[in-house]
């Protein structure tokens, strides 16, 4: 094979690699992890009504839909074929719960008379509370395995929004890896040595420079590798410049990215402006123009923490 076969077959055999990655596989994985965030943002009542909607549709149905106990993270009773279940709902992706929780939900399946419960939360479990679950016929569902099954219950703007965001990183991933294939399979066509075969009868003359004057030397293209680093650091500066400008704000105490896609504001006054001049500093970057605002109230305010963003596609 000639070494201009071989680089071609090398760019489309990594190109075709990079595209099933990013596309096929990588692109489910960010879907996955931008929508247990998106979970995990919701009030528990909301959470809670997703996840029984997801187990109606398994076959369950209300026995009392009315939390057992007060205030969020309270259990609740459904009906299977076999008897009454208890759902325990534990809101929040930085949970990972561990026996402790297990024990707890098998109590209330013993004091409910129930056959089983049912433990579900954004986040993940220790391994020793799939240990204690199994004997008590309690299920476990972790952030990985519920989100497939309530990605299509989520509203529409919220499940395009996040399909958007996960295609955003896949199609960046795609063209770094094509522009790779593309480098490496150059190489191979201009390193590599002919064989005897591909060696034409006469050879090509070379031009020589004029007299009096120097060859110029081609510039060396960047690789790819370099030029997505180079990427990525001005997409985390242009991050950190939005967040001190919006830190500067009247009405602002501290801004940080707690996610690539979510930024966290502690604000001490709720000014009449101040999300017209949030969304002003973020609009001056265009791949920031989806970003989740987290506007966390003053300290024991009363007051809810409260998602916004300046645009929803």
């Amino acid at each position: 094979m000639s070494p201009l076969m071989l680089g071609l077959f090398c760019t489309l055999t990594v190109g075709a690699a990079a595209t099933f990655y990013f596309w096929g596989v990588r692109r489910r994985q960010d879907e996955s992890v931008e929508g247990i965030h998106s979970l995990s943002a919701m009030h528990w009542r909301e959470f809670a009504g997703l996840v029984l909607e997801m187990l109606f549709r398994r076959g369950y149905s209300a026995a009392e839909l009315h939390p057992l106990g007060s205030g969020d993270q309270s259990d609740i009773l459904l009906k299977r074929e076999d008897g009454v279940c208890v759902l325990s709902c534990k809101h929040g992706s930085a949970y990972r719960l561990g026996g402790s929780a297990v024990e707890e939900l098998a109590n209330s399946v013993r004091m409910n008379d129930a056959v089983g419960g049912i433990m579900v939360t954004p986040g993940s479990f220790a391994p020793e509370a799939y240990a204690l679950a199994r004997p008590q016929r309690i299920e476990l569902i972790d952030g990985k395995t519920l989100w497939p099954e309530v990605e299509p219950l989520l509203p529409e703007p919220l499940r395009k929004r996040v399909q958007a965001y996960a295609a955003g990183r896949a199609k960046r991933g795609v063209g770094i890896g094509w522009t790779a294939a593309l480098v490496a399979g150059l190489a191979i066509a201009l390193l590599l040595p002919r064989s005897d075969g591909d060696t034409p009868d006469a050879p090509a003359a070379v031009a020589a420079p004029a007299p009096g004057t120097t060859a110029t030397p081609k510039p060396v293209a960047a690789s790819p590798q370099a030029a997505a680093a180079q990427t990525e650091s001005q997409q985390e500066q242009r991050r950190k410049d939005a967040a001190s400008a919006i830190a500067a704000l009247p009405g602002v105490e501290r801004a940080l990215w707690s996610t690539q896609s979510t930024l966290s504001l502690d604000i001490n006054s709720d000014q009449p402006d101040l999300w017209n001049g949030i969304c002003g500093i973020i609009d001056r970057y265009e791949e920031l123009r989806a970003t989740r605002v987290q506007m966390n109230p003053p300290p024991n305010s009363g007051l809810p923490v409260r998602f916004k963003q300046c645009h929803t596609y």
